[in-house]
């Protein structure tokens, strides 16, 4: 009031502003910074003052005010002012560098980095002519800032070191400027990936910070913020969590953040997140630029605590401090960028979690707040549209999600074509969502172009193009060119291994797993284990540091990747015959998923469904079958009783009853199975045919011929639509009906069904392979069956032959007791006793003297004596036989019954009646105990009654005939049927019979039939 020196008085109210503003005191502040404009209005129009002192201090004022388009209009015209009317030369000129700086740093805060460049150079230079090195060392600092902003870090570091040779020199190494220096060095270090370096110069200016003035200052809170986000980048999350907690609490006690936030009301009543009820778009009382920075710092610090968190996957502290963030904001009643930044961290946490619809709110929080503060093209604005689009993709919305990305692309290619990176982000959210939708081409075109604009900002090797090959290598994958992809993640593995301190360990063993699976699938198995075995080690690495500083929840999810990865680890040694080791991975597995699954969770059943394929393999049914149950149980909870999966899973308890010899109840559950697979995947499914053929091998076992051969047929019709006439799985399927066939006697249907086998496995396999001689082993036999014996000789020796080749010993004694069989109805008694003879010296050389195979041998050996009349030498063949079964089998064997019955039949003819009917008592016996065919029964009754008779006990052979009646009427024969009318005849006249058992059928007795097979 008593002056008129208005610029003085303008000079002491800009100085009272800033001290205000440290103190946090925004009102006061503004209010003199405010005077201080007034009283230069004075100084021009009341005092005529100088016009270019009067324009940079207004500058200043208004940069401080955040005015930066009025303060760069008061400095362009203090700077044209000084060059008119200066009094030095403009090169010796340290006022006119002033100006140039102080308009250098407001172009910066507009955005006009090249700009403010020109400025900062021009202004070093007149520093450097005038050896103010103080001053030169801040436009250096200055300079270093700018191109770190754009990203040319190397001579961004370069002005650094200048500025800190200079500072040090001029100052002092423990001067607070060469601190201030240290701070901003320290940020670009770590944007340039040099984080030890980085870590060990804002060491320094803490250091420096806290001997001059203490902690409880802003510059040392602000390089504890700097060296926390350092830590953070450098995923020494413990560390960046106890640095930015200290500086948390350094800002609360300065700033009285207890006194002046929680225990006063906030500007609005509107603290709760996404209430909008006041905010229409208008401004609000406090504009952002005039929120006070501390709390502003404050908030920033506890946005970088809760991403530190959210990092850590402990979402709940990370939501403490974010929101923590947010209502500090709010309290102000300021909408302003750093609130719009905090509901951006918010929704990319909920987003994280899963939680979509939360995620979408805080989204649109954030996005209505930057449309009201920013231009509709500036980044931020594209930055949140992407995030609303990951959502919409994320959700499944896929048409909402692309338009999303392709309003980013325009945008960013519009506005940010020197900022190819985040261009090339873009590119890559458009390329996932062609890939969801399966269009892989489109997806590829896209993964491609955004590798082209990546290209333009980053070198070769630098870690931001190995997730565009990631992505590549899936598109790969899922066009099942396996190599290609293999080759992608390789190079994406590559690319992660040269930036270890960035890579995420974890992403690292992400991709091994996949890299895994497709090697599976390509074939390479043992590299499939390695990659996986290689994933799992990263696995319990990052779960034990987990354990000692993370959350349960990250902890769960690393238990649920190391289940998944030792339960493939188990699938890859089960495929290869190590049951042991893969048991013991799916144990392993089983106990992690138990531990942070639900216990019905579909995963587990996967375990327990490849588990009982390993017990299966080992013949371990009954442990098979208990996985199995419980997988059907758990995906017939999760899916529904007619889901594939569940189809599947009946199938294989199909097959593991049917392997156990319950074939009745394994019959039942591939009708289930095929009722599914039928409904889901049609009629000629190869699955389905797979049930079939399956149906149709059981059938066949319990008798039902008809049944067997109709699912077979189904099953061929499908296999040679689906596969071709050629195929292996149709001669399988050929192969099996003959075998029903000759089953149904049906001979020359089974012989044109193994003639079609015979040349498709000649086709797939080869003429000499030994499934070929199978075949023709078979057809040999079968040829016998009708009479063709020359034909069946040629396919039985052609057969032997390549057997031999094989060196299969087993084949080989079946095919030798083949050919000896039929070399015996030809009457060739030579080459059939040497075929028998050399099947029974491999058989014991085999299995040994007792072999039951050695016993069967035995038995066409004693059949060929007998057929020769060398009774002793038969019954001696059929007693080691009898022996052996018994010794193998028991007493009560329908096999022990057929040695009886032969034994029994030689004491006959070598009228030893007594031998004879204990032998053939033994039959009858055998027969009633384990047989349910009354007619073989009858038979033998029959011809017991004939030996009695010939024994002359008339009266116990009239009891056997009496007894073969009442069984024959069990059965429901008529008085009519020849076998009645022929047991009362003999009933009459007591006369004998020749051949009694070839009448009453005793099939199952007669020699060598079994030995066909």
């Amino acid at each position: 009031v008593k002056s008129t020196n208005y610029y003085d008085i303008a000079r002491t109210a800009y100085c009272m502003g800033i001290v205000n503003e440290k103190r946090g005191e925004v009102d006061r502040k503004n209010r003199c910074l405010d005077d201080a404009l007034w009283c230069l209005d004075c100084e021009l129009t009341q005092c005529g003052g100088d016009e270019m002192l009067v324009k940079w201090m207004s500058g200043r004022i208004r940069f401080r005010q955040g005015n930066f388009d009025e303060a760069l209009k008061d400095f362009e015209r203090a700077i044209e002012l000084k060059k008119t009317s200066a009094t030095l030369a403009l090169d010796e000129d340290e006022e006119l560098g002033d100006i140039l700086n102080e308009k250098g740093n407001t172009l910066a805060e507009l955005g006009h980095h090249e700009d403010a460049l020109e400025y900062h150079i021009e202004a070093l230079q007149l520093f450097t002519a005038t050896d103010n090195q103080e001053k030169a060392a801040l436009s250096l600092k200055d300079i270093g800032r700018i191109k770190s902003h754009l990203n040319e870090y190397a001579q961004a570091i370069n002005y650094f070191e200048q500025s800190l040779k200079l500072m040090k020199r001029s100052l002092g190494s423990d001067h607070l400027s060469v601190a201030n220096v240290l701070v901003d060095f320290g940020s670009t270090l770590s944007e340039a990936n040099d984080t030890s370096r980085a870590i060990e110069v804002l060491d320094d200016a803490l250091r420096i910070v806290k001997a001059k003035l203490g902690e409880s200052n802003d510059a040392y809170a602000d390089a504890l913020h700097n060296l926390g986000k350092v830590y953070f980048k450098d995923h020494e999350y413990s560390k960046a969590i106890i640095t930015l907690r200290h500086e948390v609490e350094i800002r609360k006690n300065m700033y009285h953040y207890d006194e002046r936030v929680l225990h006063n009301p906030p500007a609005n009543d509107h603290d709760d997140f996404g209430d909008n009820s006041d905010n229409d778009g208008s401004s609000s009382s406090q504009t952002a630029s005039h929120l006070d920075k501390r709390w502003l710092f404050l908030s920033q610090s506890l946005n970088t605590l809760g991403n530190v968190f959210r990092q850590q996957k402990d979402y709940e502290e990370a939501l403490l401090n974010l929101n923590e963030a947010l209502r500090l904001e709010k309290h102000f009643g300021v909408d302003s960028l750093q609130t719009a930044k905090s509901y951006f961290d918010i929704g990319t946490l909920h987003y994280d979690e899963k939680e979509y619809t939360k995620a979408m709110s805080a989204f649109e929080e954030c996005q209505r707040i930057r449309l009201k503060t920013l231009h509709y093209d500036d980044p931020l604005i594209a930055e949140v549209l992407e995030s609303i689009g990951q959502v919409h993709f994320s959700e499944g919305d896929y048409d909402n999600a692309m338009k999303c990305f392709e309003e980013v692309l325009a945008a960013r290619k519009f506005c940010e074509g020197q900022n190819t990176a985040k261009v090339s982000k873009t590119l890559q959210h458009i390329g996932a969502v062609h890939f969801k939708r399966d269009e892989v081409d489109r997806a590829m075109a896209c993964y491609n172009e955004a590798l082209h604009w990546l290209k333009q900002k980053y070198e070769e090797d630098h870690i931001s193009f190995a997730e565009i090959f990631n992505l590549q290598g899936k598109v790969y994958s899922k066009k099942m060119e396996y190599k290609k992809a293999l080759d992608k993640f390789g190079e994406t593995l590559r690319i992660l291994r040269l930036h270890k301190r960035e890579a995420d360990p974890e992403e690292i063993a992400d991709i091994l797993i996949n890299k895994g699976v497709l090697n599976n699938l390509a074939g390479d198995q043992e590299a499939a284990l390695q990659d996986h075995i290689e994933a799992l080690k990263i696995y319990k690495e990052k779960a034990n540091a987990v354990s000692r500083g993370g959350t349960r929840e990250h902890h769960k999810a690393l238990n649920a990747k190391m289940g998944d990865a030792l339960h493939n680890m188990g699938s890859f040694y089960a495929s290869r015959g190590d049951n042991d080791s893969g048991l013991k991975c799916f144990d392993e597995a089983l106990t992690l998923k138990t531990l942070c699954m639900n216990h019905d969770s579909l995963k587990i059943a996967d375990t327990y469904y490849n588990m009982a394929f390993v017990y299966n393999t080992r013949g371990h049914y009954n442990k098979s079958l208990k996985c199995l149950y419980e997988a059907v149980r758990i995906r017939t909870l999760q899916l529904g009783e007619h889901d594939t999966l569940v189809g599947d899973t009946l199938n294989s308890l199909g097959k593991t009853h049917k392997a156990k010899g319950e074939l009745k109840t394994a019959l039942e559950f591939f009708d289930r199975a095929l009722v599914i697979r039928k409904k889901h995947l049609g009629d000629c499914h190869e699955n389905v045919a797979n049930t079939l053929y399956d149906m149709g091998n059981i059938c066949d076992d319990l008798g039902n011929y008809d049944d067997a051969i109709e699912y077979l047929k189904e099953c061929l019709k499908i296999r040679m639509k689906n596969l071709g006439k050629s195929h292996e799985f149709v001669g399988t399927t050929l192969y099996t009906m003959g075998f029903v066939y000759d089953n149904m006697n049906r001979q020359n249907e089974a012989v044109e069904c193994f003639e079609e086998a015979l040349e498709n496995r000649k086709l797939n396999y080869g003429a000499e392979h030994i499934y070929v001689g199978h075949t023709l082993n078979v057809l040999g036999v079968t040829r016998a069956k009708i009479g063709q014996n020359e034909k069946a000789l040629e396919a039985l020796r052609s057969a032997l032959t390549i057997i031999k080749a094989a060196k299969n010993d087993e084949a080989i004694t079946d095919t030798l007791n083949n050919l000896g069989n039929v070399y015996k109805d030809r009457g060739e008694q030579k080459e059939a006793m040497e075929c028998y003879r050399e099947a029974l010296q491999i058989r014991k050389n085999l299995h040994g003297d007792d072999g039951e195979k050695v016993a069967d041998s035995y038995f066409n050996l004693g059949n060929m004596y007998n057929d020769m009349d060398m009774k002793d030498m038969a019954l001696e063949c059929y007693k080691e036989s009898l022996w052996i079964r018994t010794m193998k089998l028991g007493n009560d064997h329908l096999k022990v019954a057929a040695i009886h019955y032969h034994v029994g039949m030689v004491y006959y003819k070598l009228k030893e009646m007594n031998n004879a009917i204990q032998h053939i008592n033994e039959v009858v016996r055998i027969q009633k105990l384990q047989s349910n065919n009354q007619l073989n029964i009858a038979s033998a009754l029959v011809l017991l009654a004939d030996i009695h008779e010939k024994s002359g006990h008339e009266q116990l052979a009239f009891q056997r005939l009496i007894e073969a009646e009442s069984l024959l009427k069990e059965i429901g024969l008529s008085d009519e049927h020849p076998s009645v009318v022929l047991v009362r005849k003999k009933m009459d006249k007591y006369k004998p019979i020749d051949g009694p058992m070839e009448r009453f059928g005793l099939g199952f007795l007669t020699r060598g039939a079994a030995n066909y097979w």
